[in-house]
This record gives C-alpha cells, sequence and structure tokens, in this order.
C-alpha cells in the first residue's frame, strides 16, 4: 500500500566559483509500484541532468528516513548546503 503523504525528499548544493564548482545532490525516500520501499539517490552539475543515479532497497519507512539523515550529515561534511 502507498504511503505517498511519508514520502520526502531532500536536495543538496556546494558552490565554489572560484573553482568553477557547482554541483548538487538530491535524496528521495519512496515506495516503487510494490510498496517496497526505496532510497534514490541522484547527483551530478547543476544545471544539468544527474550524471549518476542509485537506487537502494530498504526495509522500511524509519530505515529510509534514517538513510537520508545520514546523507545529510555527509554532505554537510562536504560542505553542501541543503536546499528547501
Amino acid at each position: 500500500m502507498y504511503q505517498i503523504a511519508s514520502w520526502a525528499f531532500q536536495r543538496w548544493e556546494k558552490i565554489d566559483e572560484e573553482r568553477g564548482l557547482r554541483r548538487f545532490y538530491e535524496a528521495e525516500a519512496k515506495q516503487d509500484i510494490f510498496g517496497t520501499w526505496l532510497v534514490v539517490k541522484s547527483w551530478g552539475r547543476i544545471g544539468q541532468r544527474a550524471s549518476r543515479t542509485v537506487v537502494v532497497e530498504v526495509a522500511s519507512r524509519d530505515e529510509a528516513l534514517a538513510t537520508l539523515s545520514e546523507i545529510s550529515i555527509t554532505r554537510a561534511k562536504h560542505g553542501y548546503t541543503e536546499k528547501p
């Protein structure tokens, strides 16, 4: 059973004009057509489509949200800022 209201999306960006760096990282917790929870991670250059996308199957919504939290901590350590 879908729980669309429980899905979550986060985006982070890292911009360094001096180095010509304009990167983004996105992560989404959602379900597939069978109701399985997934974490979909995408990243690349701002203004272009994602250069890479990885889909990870997780056991539950709680695990998906915990994974998003871990990603957020890692992105902050790498100098990314979260975007609304």
